[in-house]
């Protein structure tokens, strides 16, 4: 099968790019490199200078060798400045600033430089604006749409957008560029492939920061949705449509070296390949670390969102759709040849014979190649029977074909009409041969993932097909006869003659190269590098080292701490994963993909399934060496590990410590494990589903290995419940930390403090079962009317565990009451203020004061506390005091300094209300029911003082009437008797009148006159 494989691959390779390389070619940057270097100085310190810099940066070369220095801060006015559009000198931006630049015209490679050359060096510029251009939109940068050269001490600040590789400081980073000590601040926004830093990174990005939001705004669908019924729309296809996004590059084959990424990347369930530092990379990256928020529906992590390797049927892949370009581009061509014929004359028939006759031999030569080709893919159906039987239709009718133009089977030529026909003949073989070759290219899709041929045979391979162009004997020697040709027929001895070369050529080289290669194959076997350890994944691209991430890890499908996914990339439809379940367990773990040395702290919450420490779902490469203390959870998702979620691969020498909550299918060190080595898990399990163990929920039935892992924990065993001798088994936490390889995180748990929206108010490092103090716990400002409550889910007296703690708002109590109530069912003590929700008042019997009033009654007395202190001072607190319905009876007395002191206070029904400090002893006294208030007393006694008198004068009132009138009967008595003179008598009456105190004066003056008339006239 290998053999087959190699023959087809290489076969149709070299046919396809050997027939058209010559008939077609790219239009690429052209750098300066040949004009001369004058070391001209040029200044820019205002506006007009900068636009006459890009005017005269029209020009390739004019940049060449020349220094510009920026001598001053320059503000962009003018709505005619489109960036300058190509440098390759010096640009020393002197620690200055140009601001304002808006760019917005249509098309690609946009930036403040449109494209940097290889021989570009930007340092200390910083620039701030805003670019947004429209039309193609791809290759969007800050600083430089597309970068070749180095830019260093730079920084950005504004917002980039665009459609494909957009990024904060380069649209696209080359081979050759370089981007060191840069930073980013702005809003990016782009479809695919952006990047705070670069959208696409093929060079080097070193000790840059990225503080840019990358993607953070939802992805309109861009539908017409006019008469559409909204429940057949597939969401996932037309809304999350945003792909390969990272803090630092969209999309990484190059390296990125000791870069820090601090915003936040991605919308909730939105976005595929979505990482803190690159979204897709098959590069390298080291040393890098991310402190921001990632977010996205799949393939999510804190440093790559999808680690990809660099597998060698990805490189025939795409070099066999450039071959089927390039056969449409032939038939382009024999087309175009039916009118030219047309106009050729008799004398061009013999040359074009003898062309013809160039073909008998070249053609027969192809068709047994054909042969061979088909015989290889016939001779080993093996495992891919199903696939290669299509394939070798196809092989068949292009044997056919080829047939058709052997020696013997040519026609002859014999005039005009005939090449015209023979020519229209060709034309329609060669839409034929390009639908076999769909066929083809359909196919490998099938083969790619266990095509196992090296990267370096492939390039060398190419590398001889090169080499066959430049022999241009042949092309000189079918010229130089071509030559004879009238005017009116030279194109179109011109391009046979090229086609004739390059067949030529072709078989020439590919029989070697064919030859050359099934050899290796027969003799090599398996010719993947092994990355089973990490001796062998040393110099290979797709590694991830060293990293460390403290961001929130948030997906649908697909996250991990360092790496959502480490796999292939499946284009077609970004919700699958390619199905590796069908390659041997050695393929899959020796691909080039590795993770290694690297230190998760950040959580990691995924809504379905996989989500690990450090990787989500790994279905190829190898993690080795890395550590997680970040907690794991999904709500309802399954296949959630420590380290990995879903593992088809190896992991080994990996740590773990910290809490994976979820479904079904959870493990320490993986959900679904494969080869697990050396591996060492202290982990808190929280799930009521199956498949749950300490080392691993479940474990593949085969092809993989487990040894020598171990685990501290009691409450599950360590695969699916069961631990196994030297495979997987328990230790205790004091002989656990004995041994020297054990990290330090081993002997800490760290508590993170989180504000209520999940924001990091700060961390703390305690040993292992320590706890917490005041000390600990950050200054945070409550909301009004609310105070700072700690939320945990576990006690916090012995802390084995990483914990978060989460700073909630919550109102204050206004009123507490205490623990006893009157036999009426009141309370008889409430305190109001502001409390804990969770605050409780306690009394407490205490002797009451002892010199009370005259019969005065003791109702009760009580100090008193509450559960938990409070959260402002306060000196006094408002009591309510229960005087069991008598308020009016009642008297309040505090204790002060040991004494107790009778207190003013205010009614409020049934109690008595005044102003108590905290804990202050009270006590409550019932006066008698006749009590009275001295202020009542005083008034009832003036009252009764005013009544006494009014009686008394009453009083005397009648009995000086009564005096009078016996007076004035003993008068008249007299008077008969005795004459009296009349002044003694005024006189007695006067006198009596004044004892009378001169109010009964008026009336006792004449009522004894009146009863002395009468009597006197009775007596008469």
């Amino acid at each position: 099968m290998m053999r087959s494989r190699g023959r087809l691959f290489y076969g149709i390779i070299s046919l396809c790019m050997t027939a058209v390389l010559l008939l077609s070619s790219a239009p690429v940057p052209v750098l300066a490199e040949e004009a001369s270097n004058d070391g001209t100085v040029i200044e820019v310190g205002c506006e007009q200078d900068l636009l006459d810099l890009a005017k005269n940066c029209k020009l390739n070369s004019y940049s060449l060798g020349k220094t510009v220095e920026l001598t001053a801060d320059i503000q962009v006015y003018s709505p005619n400045f489109s960036g300058i559009p190509f440098f390759n000198g010096t640009f020393h931006g002197n620690g200055h600033t140009i601001s304002g630049i808006s760019i917005s015209g249509k098309g690609s490679n946009q930036g403040f430089f449109r494209y940097l050359g290889n021989q570009a060096l930007v340092s200390d510029l910083n620039i701030s604006g805003a670019v947004a251009p429209s039309g193609t939109q791809e290759n969007i940068g800050g600083i430089a749409g597309s970068n070749y050269g180095t830019i260093s001490g730079c920084s950005f600040v504004g917002s980039v957008s665009g459609e494909t590789n957009v990024g904060g400081i380069a649209g696209t980073n080359k081979s050759t560029g370089k981007i060191v000590k840069s930073t980013s601040r702005a809003v990016v926004m782009a479809v695919s492939q952006t990047g705070g830093i670069a959208g696409n990174n093929e060079g080097l990005i070193a000790d840059s920061s990225n503080e840019s939001s990358v993607n953070v705004d939802v992805l309109e669908p861009s539908l017409d949705l006019g008469g559409i019924d909204l429940g057949t729309l597939n969401l996932a296809k037309t809304v999350i449509n945003r792909t390969n996004m990272g803090g630092i590059a969209g999309t990484s084959t190059g390296i990125i070296s000791g870069c820090q990424n601090l915003g936040t990347i991605g919308y909730e369930h939105s976005g595929y390949n979505v990482g803190g530092i690159a979204g897709r990379q098959n590069g390298i990256v080291t040393n890098c670390e991310n402190r921001g928020v990632i977010y996205g529906r799949k393939d999510v992590g804190g440093i790559a969102g999808q680690a990809q390797p660099y597998l060698e049927w990805e490189y025939f892949k795409s070099r066999l759709s450039s071959a089927k370009d390039q056969v449409q581009q032939m038939n382009q061509t024999l087309e175009s040849l039916s009118p030219i014929m047309e106009e050729t004359t008799d004398g061009m028939m013999g040359y074009a014979q003898i062309l013809i006759d160039q073909y008998h031999g070249l053609m027969d030569g192809m068709a047994d190649d054909m042969d061979a080709l088909k015989a290889a893919v016939q001779s080993d159906m093996g495992n891919v029977k199903e696939i290669t039987s299509q394939a070798t239709a196809a092989l068949d009718t292009i044997e056919q074909i080829l047939s058709s133009y052997r020696a013997d089977a040519l026609p002859e030529i014999s005039s005009v009409e005939d090449l015209q026909n023979f020519l229209t003949q060709m034309e329609n073989d060669f839409h034929t041969l390009e639908d076999q070759f769909d066929t083809l290219l359909n196919q490998t899709d099938g083969l790619e993932g266990t095509f196992d041929a090296t990267g370096e045979s492939a390039e060398a391979f190419v590398d001889h097909l090169s080499e066959q162009f430049h022999d241009t004997s042949r092309v000189e020697t079918i010229e130089a006869m071509l030559n004879m040709l009238d005017e009116n027929v030279q194109k179109i001895t011109d391009v046979m003659g090229q086609t004739s070369q390059q067949v030529e050529d072709l078989i020439n080289s590919v029989d070697q190269a064919i030859r050359s290669d099934l050899d290796q194959l027969d003799h090599g076997g398996n010719l993947l590098q092994d990355v089973t350890s990490m001796k062998s994944a040393e110099d290979t691209d797709g590694v991830i080292t060293s990293c460390r991430n403290y961001g929130a890890v948030e997906a649908d499908l697909n996250a991990g701490g360092i790496a959502g996914s480490m796999n292939v990339d499946y284009e077609d439809d970004q919700e699958k994963d390619p199905d590796m379940s069908s390659l041997n367990i050695v393929t899959r773990i020796n691909a080039s993909s590795v993770v290694a040395y690297s230190v998760n702290y950040g959580k990691v919450e995924v809504k379905k399934d996989n989500g690990g420490g450090i990787v989500g779902l790994q279905e190829l490469g190898l993690v080795y060496g890395c550590e997680s203390y970040g907690n794991i959870s999904s709500d309802s998702g399954s296949y959630l590990g420590g380290i990995a979620g879903d593992s088809l691969a190896a992991i080994q020498n990996s740590y773990v410590r910290s809490q994976v909550e979820g479904s079904d299918y959870l493990g320490g060190i993986a959900g679904s494990g494969a080869t697990m080595t050396g591996n060492v898990a202290m982990v808190n399990l929280q799930s009521d589903g199956e498949g749950v163990g300490s080392v691993a929920g479940v474990v593949a039935d085969d092809g993989g290995s487990v040894e020598s892992n171990y685990f501290v924990g009691e409450e599950y065993g360590a695969i699916d419940d069961i631990s196994y001798s030297g495979a997987a088994e328990p230790v205790s936490y004091e002989a656990l930390m004995s041994r020297a390889d054990i990290p330090a995180g081993f002997s800490q748990v760290t508590v993170t403090f989180v504000s209520e929206d999940g924001e990091t108010l700060s961390e703390v490092n305690i040993p292992y079962g320590g706890s917490l103090t005041e000390e600990n716990y950050p200054e945070v400002t409550p909301d009004d009317g609310c105070y700072i409550s700690w939320e945990c889910s576990r006690t916090l007296d012995t802390i084995t565990d990483n914990l978060v703690i989460t700073a909630t708002n919550v109102p204050w109590t206004k009123s507490v009451a205490g623990n006893i109530r009157s036999e009426d069912g009141k309370d008889l003590f409430l305190a109001v203020g502001e409390f804990y929700d969770h605050t409780r008042l306690y009394l407490v019997e205490t002797d009451g004061p002892e010199n009370l009033p005259a019969d005065g009654e003791l109702l009760y007395a009580y100090s008193w506390y509450l559960t938990s202190e409070q959260e402002k001072e306060q000196d006094t607190l408002e009591g309510h005091f229960y005087t069991q319905g008598m308020p009016d009876n009642a008297v309040l007395y505090l204790q002060k300094d040991g004494q107790w002191v009778r207190t003013d206070a205010e009614t409020d029904g049934s109690y008595l209300v005044a102003e108590i400090s905290c804990g202050q002893p009270f006590a409550v006294v019932l006066l008698p029911e006749s009590g009275i208030s001295p202020y009542l007393m005083i008034g009832i006694v003036l009252a009764a003082a005013a009544v006494i008198l009014l009686i008394f004068i009453i009083v005397r009132r009648k009995r000086h009437k009564t005096l009078a009138g016996q007076a004035a009967a003993e008068s008249a008595v007299s008077e008969e008797k005795q004459p009296v003179a009349d002044d003694d008598t005024d006189d007695g009456a006067e006198e009596d009148a004044d004892g009378l105190l001169e109010i009964p004066e008026i009336e006792v003056e004449d009522a004894p006159e009146e009863t002395a008339g009468e009597e006197n006239s009775d007596d008469r």
